[in-house]
């Protein structure tokens, strides 16, 4: 018996809604086109640019901005050329109209990265607030003054208890608050070079001016240091507005006041030599090693000791020169690596001269290659501003173009092999040294080996039954089987340096690919300041710009055979002459004759001689020095013509 149906209730019919109007609805301004303050994008619809608030499963990283969270992973999180995205967006710009103020601290900045930064390393600081201002100028005191004007009805009870909050949250966060205090420059300044990029906070305890400076470096100045030994001199300079000859004398003026190292260590033995083994790898990879990424870095690893461990600029200064990871240190052969590392190194170098030994290889069948990627940002080069840093040496995302680099023990230097992505129809000259190959989506890393193993090696060990050797190190493909089967078709040994011990065991490290970095970047930095504000560049006229600085230094490299061979000596791959390995001193010293030799041949000293001498010439002029020379004590007998007693 089938069951009865429920009764069916039809729904009234409502009149149209009223448009329902909450409090101060209609006050509301409409004010025209909105940015997000984090990525700097328009946002045409707010429900798609902020979906929801998601936190990265890989850092502490969180934000409600889709666009910023995408340029997060692929920027930090992804291996380089794979997949092969781009970055969507740069570094925040300043909002002219906007200012950002803490509810908790005097932080006060126009750049969102900063607040969200600060707020994510800081969570008990609750929030921001908006302030809305036509005003450009970098000081933002009045900001706080407003501020305290609206505080004053506070209860004095209820400001100590948040300021007692605020010490313990610093003294308990695993990460600095990156606070840096920049000096506020005067009304009468009419361009102040305040960086962009760093914070602006006003210091309300009333210090007097310059106090700081006389005790012990500031936090801005730890971070410019900090700065200049991940990157170098100058791009600190570049990047923070400061003269290099500052920051040479902050750096001696940091190891002067901190001349025991092994002091004031925040993390384990362990727990550094594993940080320093992430840095040297980093940097054989080409992969960015800054701020950002050594703290991040330094979290993860110390989130896993008790009791964790405090972060901050002077630590990472400290951490950077204690394990010798700065990269303008010409020595390195002579430093020594972790602990895992140095035995890595050793166990290769016995390796390698006895299969040199035993097999009777020839000098000209042992070779070193590596590769050297460029990253162009296409951005910058077609804008206004800023093209010098269009070029570089460091990223995570796919390389521009790949140079590879190979030497032979007796001196000899192969073709050099250049595979660029792009077009080659507007190249013009290729220079006899030079082996070009474009491809319009580019290469990977086992299409550059199995080129190079064709058009350079190949022809070079074509003769049957010679045997030969390559040093190579282990990252990109070097150990795919087919990199592994072209090597084997040539009777190759491949000598795979261990990660991360390339700058002592790598002949190429020891001079060459140095110079050869630092002349392209000195080419293109002096090409990209002559050039005129409407003068354009594209990545083929930079292309044709590139092979000809690469063939001025393959040159000078090919006239000096004794510099190529003496590379094989100092990284340990060759005995030495009397069939015995070199010490380390001796090494460091031929090391830094060869650096010289080359670097000055190729004009890549004289911009840091006028350095140091500008740094000599202020040194004299140094506005502090003269201050504690007129406040000392003084000796009667330096005041010629005046009696003891008149004095």
């Amino acid at each position: 018996m089938p069951l009865p149906l429920p009764e069916l209730h039809t729904n009234p019919i409502l009149p149209p809604a009223q448009p329902m109007e909450t409090e101060g609805y209609s006050e509301r301004v409409i004010v025209g086109k909105q940015s997000c303050l984090e990525c700097s994008f328009d946002i045409p619809d707010f429900h798609n640019h902020f979906p929801t608030y998601v936190h990265c499963s890989l850092c502490r990283y969180a934000t409600c901005c889709s666009r910023a969270y995408a340029n997060h992973m692929i920027n930090n999180h992804v291996p380089r050329k794979s997949p092969k995205y781009r970055a969507l967006f740069k570094s925040c710009s300043p909002s002219q109209k906007m200012v950002l103020m803490c509810s908790s601290c005097p932080l006060v900045t126009r750049i969102g990265d900063t607040m969200a930064k600060h707020l994510l390393f800081n969570p008990t600081h609750g929030f921001a607030s908006v302030v809305s201002t036509y005003s450009t100028s970098p000081d933002l005191s009045w900001v706080l003054r407003r501020r305290e004007e609206m505080n004053t009805s506070a209860s004095p009870q209820v400001v100590a208890e948040s300021e007692e909050k605020d010490d313990e949250t610093q003294k308990e966060s695993p990460v600095p608050d990156v606070p840096v205090v920049p000096d506020v420059p005067s009304p009468e300044q009419k361009e102040p070079t305040v960086d962009v990029d760093e914070l602006v906070i006003t210091e309300v305890s009333g210090a007097a001016e310059g106090v700081e400076d006389e005790q012990q470096l500031n936090v801005k100045k730890l971070r410019v240091v900090l700065f200049a030994l991940c990157c170098s001199i100058q791009q600190a300079s570049e990047h923070f507005h400061s003269p290099p000859s500052h920051i040479r004398r902050w750096l001696r003026r940091f190891q002067e006041e901190n001349q025991d190292l092994s002091e004031g260590k925040y993390l384990g033995t362990e727990a550094e030599e594993k940080l320093a083994e992430w840095v040297l790898t980093q940097r054989e990879q080409q992969q960015p090693v800054n701020e950002e990424t050594l703290f991040q870095k330094a979290t993860k690893i110390g989130r896993s000791l008790e009791g964790g461990f405090k972060i901050s600029y002077e630590w990472a200064v400290r951490f950077i020169l204690r394990h010798n990871l700065s990269t303008h240190d010409k020595v390195a052969v002579a430093n020594r690596l972790p602990k895992e590392m140095e035995e890595s190194a050793k166990t290769f170098i016995s390796f390698v001269q006895r299969q040199i030994h035993s097999q009777v290889l020839p000098l000209s069948t042992i070779a070193a290659i590596d590769e050297i990627s460029l990253f162009l940002d296409l951005e910058l080069l077609s804008s206004d501003e800023r093209k010098e840093s269009a070029l570089q040496t460091v990223g995570t995302g796919e390389a521009w173009c790949d140079i590879v680099l190979t030497i032979l023990a007796d001196g000899t230097l192969l073709p050099t092999l250049v595979c660029c992505r792009g077009s080659s129809k507007s190249v013009q000259h290729i220079p006899e040294s030079i082996m070009l190959e474009t491809r319009e989506d580019g290469f990977n890393d086992d299409d550059v080996m199995e080129l190079w193993s064709s058009m350079v090696w190949q022809k070079h060990v074509d003769a049957p039954n010679n045997k030969g050797m390559v040093v190579l190190d282990c990252h990109r493909s070097h150990l795919s089987d087919e990199v592994l089967a072209l090597l084997s078709s040539t009777c190759t040994l491949p000598a795979v340096v261990p990660a991360g011990c390339n700058l002592k065991i790598q002949p190429l490290y020891v001079c060459i690919r140095r110079a050869v970095t630092n002349f392209l970047l000195k080419k293109w930095r002096a090409h990209a300041r002559d050039m005129e504000e409407e003068e354009r560049c594209s990545s083929q006229m930079l292309l044709q710009l590139v092979l000809r600085w690469l063939s001025e230094v393959l040159e000078v490299i090919s006239e000096n055979p004794e510099l190529v061979q003496q590379s094989f000596l100092v990284a340990s791959v060759l005995p030495g002459p009397d069939g015995t390995a070199n010490t380390s001193q001796r090494n460091a010293e031929m090391q830094e004759q060869l650096i010289d030799l080359l670097e000055g041949q190729l004009d890549l000293v004289q911009e840091e001689d006028s350095d140091q001498s500008n740094d000599s010439s202020e040194e004299s002029l140094d506005p502090g020095a003269l201050k504690r020379l007129f406040e000392a004590d003084s000796d009667p007998e330096s005041f010629y013509g005046f009696d003891e007693t008149e004095l």
